[in-house]
């Protein structure tokens, strides 16, 4: 328990469990006066699952197997942009071939923030065909 100014925080306590406690002030020529009050841990936040990568032409789209309707999600990615579209993550704006990790924070009132990270990349160029200059044959006839 530590005190800062008017507030007191109590730390150390596992998901979800409760603590009491008691405040005692005293000063000279006063009665000491005492209040005691509890409260109630944040629950642990449940990270997203997040699914295999499937390549797209200019990045990635992942599914959040374990979406919930209850939190809010946060995404962002370490290059390009990152957009959340129901349970799906798709990150686009990747160079052929390049790579992009996707961070996706769940947030919901009462738990603590729970994160997951994925990475994954854009389908490689293609390679361009190159074709001999024509040559024109005779073709028999029956």
């Amino acid at each position: 328990m530590t005190s800062s100014g008017p507030a007191i925080t109590v730390s150390g306590l596992a998901p979800g469990a409760s603590s009491t406690i008691t405040v005692t002030a005293t000063g000279s020529g006063l009665a000491p006066a005492s209040a005691t009050t509890s409260g109630d841990a944040l629950l642990a936040g449940v990270p997203p699952v997040l699914s295999a990568p499937t390549r797209l032409l200019d990045g990635y789209s992942i599914d959040i197997s374990n979406f919930s309707a209850s939190n809010s999600y946060a995404v962002s990615a370490s290059a390009g942009s990152a957009a959340l579209t129901g349970s799906t993550v798709t990150v686009i704006g990747l160079a052929p071939g390049g790579s992009a990790t996707l961070t996706v924070t769940a947030t919901r009132p009462g738990y603590t923030d729970a994160t997951s990270s994925r990475t994954g990349g854009a389908l490689a160029a293609g390679v361009v065909p190159t074709f001999t200059v024509p040559v024109s044959t005779a073709t028999a006839s029956p």
